[in-house]
C-alpha cells in the first residue's frame, strides 16, 4: 500500500484538526508483520509525542500487531481503525479458496485476515472503530453478507474487544478515505478521545 490512498482524509485531519500527518507504506503481498512493525515503530519514535494511528482494513490490524509486539515502547497518543476486520474476513477467506487467490491475497494478509488471531485490545491508550454500512464491494463477487457491512467488511467483524468507543457510517470500505464524516468523525476521536 502506498498510503496515497488515504491522502483526501490525511488533508481533511490536517485542515480541519491541525494534525501533521505521515503516510506509511507497506507490501501487503511481500511485506512481513515483524518487519512492517519494526519500520512503523521507527517512524513513531523519530516523530514528538502524542503519536496517534490510524489505520483502514489491513492497516489497522497491523497496527494492531504493532501495539502486541511493541505496545509498551510507543509514544503516547490514540488510534483509530477504519473498517478494519478484527475478526477475520469473510469476504477473504471467501477468496482464499478460489483457485490461485490465496497466492494473489498474499501470505501476510492470509494470516491477517484469514487464519485471524484472536485480538482484545489491552493497551493504556483510546481506540476507536469506524465501521461502514454501505454495501457495495467485494461482497457482492463472494456472495453477500447476512448482516450490516461495507460491502468488504462485515460490522461485526470491526467490534474489537476492549475498544474505547465504536461508531459506524453510511460509507462503503474502499470509500473511507474520501469521506468527509469519516475524516470528522476520525479526527475528533484522535484529538478528544471520543467519537460525535
Amino acid at each position: 500500500m502506498t498510503g496515497l490512498e488515504l491522502l483526501p482524509l490525511r488533508q481533511r485531519l490536517s485542515h480541519d484538526f491541525g494534525l501533521v500527518t505521515h503516510q506509511f507504506q507497506y507490501s501487503s503481498l511481500f511485506g512481513d508483520e515483524a518487519g512492517t512493525a519494526a519500520r512503523l515503530a521507527a517512524l513513531a519514535h523519530s516523530l514528538s509525542a502524542p503519536v496517534h494511528f490510524l489505520g483502514h482494513s489491513l492497516g489497522g490490524l497491523l497496527i494492531l500487531d504493532l501495539f502486541e509486539r511493541q505496545g509498551a515502547s510507543l509514544p503516547s497518543g490514540r488510534v483509530v481503525l477504519l473498517g478494519s476486520p478484527v475478526n477475520g474476513a469473510e469476504a477473504a477467506r471467501t477468496l482464499s479458496g478460489w483457485p490461485g487467490m490465496r497466492t494473489l491475497l498474499g501470505a501476510m494478509p492470509h494470516r491477517q485476515l484469514v487464519e485471524a488471531p484472536r485480538r482484545i485490545w489491552r493497551q493504556p491508550r483510546a481506540l476507536g472503530v469506524i465501521a461502514g454500512t454501505t454495501p457495495l464491494g467485494l461482497g457482492l463477487v463472494t456472495g453477500g453478507f447476512d448482516g450490516p457491512n461495507d460491502g468488504t467488511v462485515q460490522v461485526a467483524e470491526t467490534q474489537l474487544e476492549g475498544r474505547t468507543a465504536m461508531v459506524t457510517l453510511p460509507v462503503a470500505h474502499a470509500g473511507m478515505g474520501l469521506s468527509k464524516e469519516v475524516a470528522h468523525q476520525a479526527g475528533t476521536f484522535l484529538t478528544s478521545g471520543e467519537f460525535d
